[in-house]
């Protein structure tokens, strides 16, 4: 029974870790995106000065930030896809009436003694 286990705990691990991976990618892309805004002011400083240090530096902080939160997106949602099967099957409730039948015809098919 455990030997059955084993791999899908195996698997739920190694969901586990890629969803990991993916925040740490979006929240340090999303990071240096915040970032770029506090920069943005210096650019015009920059251009006025003759300079185009903070317009190089803040576009590819941008670029590099994006496409770590896109990364970290497609990491999400590829580690979903391969998460939903290992999901527990969801089972029907039975409703009170369907209940209260079953012990009926359980009761009724136990011997006497046993009631």
């Amino acid at each position: 029974m455990v030997a059955q286990l084993r791999p899908n705990v195996r698997d739920v691990e190694r969901a586990v870790a890629g969803e990991e991976l993916a925040l740490g990618l979006r929240t340090v892309g999303w990071t240096l995106l915040l970032f770029d805004w506090l920069i943005i002011v210096y650019i015009f400083v920059d251009l006025r000065a003759g300079s185009t240090l903070w317009l190089r530096w803040t576009s590819i902080q941008a670029v590099a930030g994006a496409a770590l939160v896109l990364a970290g997106r497609w990491m999400e949602s590829r580690m979903a896809k391969e998460v939903s099967p290992l999901r527990a099957p969801e089972h029907r409730l039975q409703s009170e009436e369907e209940d209260r039948s079953t012990r009926q015809r359980q009761d009724q098919a136990a011997p006497p003694g046993d009631r």
